[in-house]
């Protein structure tokens, strides 16, 4: 098991039975393949869905539906499908319980540097983690840590 793998699934298992979760960019995305089986919380991507599961098979994806990085999500029964605005009042209105956000950079007290996307406007990627991360009730970064020195868990 990787340091990716092990981050991921020790975030799932922070996650409460009837909790609404926003699964951030980066590591995060990863976190819905561990969420122990029996664990009811409903998850919701920023990109305007709630109630999505596992990432699908391949063959089996729906590029109608994704998470925060844009990468296909299966839908669970009784799942909806909404635009951004929408998705952004569910977050901005302090109705997610936890958010796992990834990370550039976390400081000593918590605070996080954000995601740049190569050939993208800057503002447009800063959207989703600030509001996760003021109004979630619960935050988490999930992430791999690298030293100045370069040192990082995979080197473990």
């Amino acid at each position: 098991m990787d340091s990716r793998e092990m981050i991921s699934r020790r975030a799932a298992l922070e996650f409460q039975d009837g909790e609404l979760v926003n699964l951030g960019f980066g590591m995060p995305m990863g976190v819905v393949n561990f969420i122990p089986k029996g664990r009811d919380v409903m998850l919701q991507s920023e990109n305007g869905c709630v109630l999505f599961g596992p990432t699908p098979k391949l063959g089996k994806q729906d590029s109608d539906t994704a998470n925060a990085g844009s990468m296909p999500i299966t839908l669970k029964p009784g799942a909806a499908v909404f635009d951004l605005f929408t998705s952004f009042g569910i977050i901005r209105g302090g109705h997610v319980s936890s958010a796992v956000l990834g990370a550039l950079e976390v400081d000593q007290e918590g605070n996080i540097a954000n995601w740049s996307m190569p050939g993208r406007s800057p503002g447009m990627w800063y959207s989703g983690c600030s509001s996760s991360s003021a109004c979630a009730k619960n935050v988490m970064n999930a992430f791999l840590p690298i030293s100045a020195g370069g040192f990082s868990l995979n080197s473990v």
